[in-house]
């Protein structure tokens, strides 16, 4: 390792284990802010800003306010993706896209520790960093980072081909309720 990363990977002890994998057992809703920060060594930078509201197993709901104009909705079922910019739409079943990193571990919040190891890591700065391993695929992790008592600072998919995708969360509250059929899939406003 370079000596001006100086990174100390360390076992998650009993005690910060039974909390990193008690915060993901807890997620049954919640909303959060979120700006989105998309690199590729292949295309800019792109930056957006929305919102996200999950209730488990399987219900989401993003509503893209900057940089991008796009809904994403999850009914548990069916996922439709709706670009008002570009008036074009994609409806995928929910569980073919169960299996996607941040769909597995923010909208299902299964038992991470069958799917994924986990690092706990610590800069020279005293920065800390959960780093999810994919137990069956090397092509992928993730990194998350928490304020203290577990409230989610961000939350980042990083392949190997060197895109990455952050998601910076802000007000995340798990104190939510949401009116039923909130997360009912959208007609389209415009024409196929």
């Amino acid at each position: 390792m370079p000596i001006l990363i100086w990174l100390l990977m360390l076992q998650l002890d009993s005690t910060t284990a039974a909390s990193f994998f008690k915060f993901f057992e807890s997620l049954n809703a919640y909303e959060t802010e979120f700006t989105q920060i998309t690199e590729s060594p292949f295309l800019e930078t792109t930056r957006a800003k929305g919102s996200l509201s999950v209730q488990q197993p399987g219900k989401f709901k993003m509503v893209y306010v900057e940089g991008e104009e796009k809904l994403v909705v999850s009914d548990g079922e069916l996922c439709r993706e709706v670009d008002y910019l570009a008036e074009t739409h994609s409806d995928t079943q929910v569980e073919e896209i169960r299996n996607e990193p941040l769909i597995r571990a923010l909208v299902f919040g299964e038992d991470l520790r069958q799917h994924f190891l986990v690092d706990r890591i610590k800069t020279e700065d005293g920065t800390e960093t959960f780093r999810l391993r994919p137990r069956e695929d090397d092509s992928y992790h993730l990194e998350m980072r928490f304020q203290e008592n577990w409230v989610p600072l961000s939350i980042e998919y990083i392949s190997s081909e060197g895109e990455k995708t952050r998601f910076l969360f802000s007000a995340f509250s798990k104190e939510v309720s949401f009116p039923e059929g909130y997360f009912s899939i959208p007609q389209l406003p415009f024409s196929d």
